[in-house]
């Protein structure tokens, strides 16, 4: 029995180095994402361009360091939704543009439940704290009604 117990114990090993290593990946590329957020919004305010960008992105000035710190999540988080959704293949001209989309995202507070939700598998119930819900439901495949 030792000597089984023995034996799984470097795969288990192994599966949470894997799962650390990949854990820290995606902080550090997340702090660089952030970096560059950050950078990018510095020059636009050093060449007087914030206002018409922070404009064109639909932001406020005070909702940008919330807008950065949620970023790099919401890059991630946003393809997942749209596709579990089923509105990946939907959404089309008529929709808000994807940066929109990518911005409700970045301000939402619910981000932690997102990620619960999608790690789920759930296809359903996205729509209670999603803020892009109402436009994927209108982007969503229509299912097939059974008689």
């Amino acid at each position: 029995m030792d000597r089984i117990e023995a034996g799984r114990a470097p795969h288990r090993l192994a599966r949470l180095l894997v799962s650390g290593a990949r854990k820290l990946r995606t902080a550090f590329a997340d702090l660089w994402e952030r970096q560059a957020w950050r950078a990018q919004f510095d020059a636009w305010e050093r060449r007087r361009e914030i206002d018409s960008v922070l404009e064109a992105l639909g932001l406020e000035r005070g909702e940008v360091p919330r807008f950065v710190k949620r970023i790099p999540a919401a890059t991630r988080l946003l393809p997942e939704m749209t596709a579990r959704s089923g509105a990946q293949a939907r959404l089309g001209a008529d929709a808000p543009p994807r940066l929109e989309l990518l911005r409700v995202c970045a301000l939402c507070p619910d981000q932690a439940r997102c990620r619960k939700w999608l790690a789920s598998g759930a296809t359903t119930g996205f729509e209670a704290f999603c803020p892009n819900a109402p436009v994927f439901a209108t982007a969503a495949p229509v299912r097939a009604m059974k008689w």
